[in-house]
């Protein structure tokens, strides 16, 4: 028996969920989340900050003595030259101006990572070397985005969110001639690498050369770096593990269908003759039942209908009873003085009986049991009850 049809939505289900686990490794990276944090801030600095006044230049890579640093955020002004981290972290955060590393925990998993304080502290070195500015006139600013608290006390420079904005324009005082930002500006364009992905690739590259370097320091024989061809194999065993995992589930699903085809054929032929013989017998019993239930509806709706009647009748001659025992004829009444006056009282009366009977409904469908006197004006109609 041959499974292919049955297969090939598997096979396309199995493309389809390549890419969207790309695309989820993507999302999930410290790459993207970085770019978000960073798109976050341009917004913020572009709308809430005078672009008279303060000039935003972003994804600044500049060659430095010992290779290159990336700096995410400068913000040139007349108050100072602000240079900014953008860290987009999850959980809380604990860390103090001088602690070395930080500490980022989300619910028992702890992480540590370096103080972005003093990562920042040589984008601001290099700006200020650069630019021939001191300490006074450079402002090193993190900014946390993300759904990050901070559980510890942080510096005034270290903010959340919009907070950077405000630590921003709390710096009213000049420090910086109109002429000097310019050319702040222009030598920034001028020295920085060319924003690209080839840019970037090479400032990843010396960073994590640092860090080998670090980490060598540390070691006493110094260890090559081969995870990256790690990943690659282990990678390509991945694949030739989901390929022929397809395969042998295949040949498995293969076999089960043609016993299970067998076997369902002989079930399937047993199945119609047992059917053949009791579906007279069940169209039988379901006609019967049908007219059963069709007799019991009839007689349960002619005994609803006589029930109704008799209460009907019982209730009328109840309301009569009372209205003749309770109903006080006006005395201008007792004898007509004319035709006119005869049907002007029995007008009367009609009117005070039709009154009495709907309040004697009223009662009754309340089920209030009385003693009360109920009595009804018409003229001089008195009706008690």
């Amino acid at each position: 028996m041959d499974f292919s049809p049955s297969l090939s939505p598997i096979i396309r289900l199995f493309w389809f969920l390549v890419p969207v686990i790309l695309l989820l490794t993507v999302v999930k990276s410290s790459w993207f989340k970085g770019r978000i944090g960073e798109y976050y801030v341009n917004y913020w600095a572009k709308t809430m900050l005078d672009s008279n006044v303060y000039h935003l230049i972003k994804n600044v890579t500049l060659p430095t003595a010992d290779g290159t640093t990336q700096i995410d955020h400068i913000i040139v002004s007349i108050y100072g030259v602000f240079v900014l981290e953008t860290k987009n972290f999850t959980g809380w955060i604990f860390g103090s101006k001088y602690q070395k590393h930080w500490t980022q925990q989300i619910y028992n998993s702890r992480v540590k990572f370096q103080n972005p304080l003093h990562q920042n502290h040589k984008h601001v070195k290099t700006l200020g070397s650069l630019h021939g500015l001191d300490d006074q006139q450079l402002y090193s600013v993190i900014v946390f985005v993300g759904s990050s608290t901070f559980k510890t006390i942080m510096p005034d420079n270290v903010t959340y969110k919009k907070e950077c904005i405000k630590y921003i324009l709390s710096k009213t005082e000049p420090l910086i001639s109109p002429a000097k930002t310019i050319e702040i500006i222009n030598k920034i364009s001028e020295k920085r690498m060319d924003p690209s992905l080839k840019t970037d690739i090479h400032h990843i590259k010396h960073v994590r050369g640092n860090l080998m370097k670090r980490t060598n320091n540390h070691n006493s024989k110094p260890k090559k770096n081969n995870s990256g061809l790690i990943k690659f194999v282990g990678f390509i065993v991945f694949v030739l593990l989901i390929i022929g995992s397809i395969r042998l589930m295949y040949g498995v699903l293969n076999n089960m269908g043609e016993q299970f085809l067998e076997s369902s054929q002989t079930q399937v032929g047993e199945a119609k003759k047992k059917l053949s013989q009791t579906t007279n017998q069940s169209k039988a019993m379901e006609k019967l039942k049908l007219q059963v239930e069709k007799n019991r509806m009839a007689l349960i709706e002619q005994q609803g209908k006589q029930g109704q009647a008799e209460l009907a009748q019982q209730l009328r001659r109840e309301i009569t009873k009372a209205w003749d025992k309770y109903y006080i004829e006006p005395e201008d009444c007792l004898s007509y003085k004319s035709e006119a006056h005869m049907i002007d009282c029995t007008n009367k009366r009609i009117r005070s009986k039709r009154e009495f009977t709907k309040q004697w409904n009223q009662k009754h469908n309340e089920s209030i049991v009385s003693d009360d006197r109920i009595t009804l004006e018409y003229s001089n109609t008195q009706i008690s009850q």
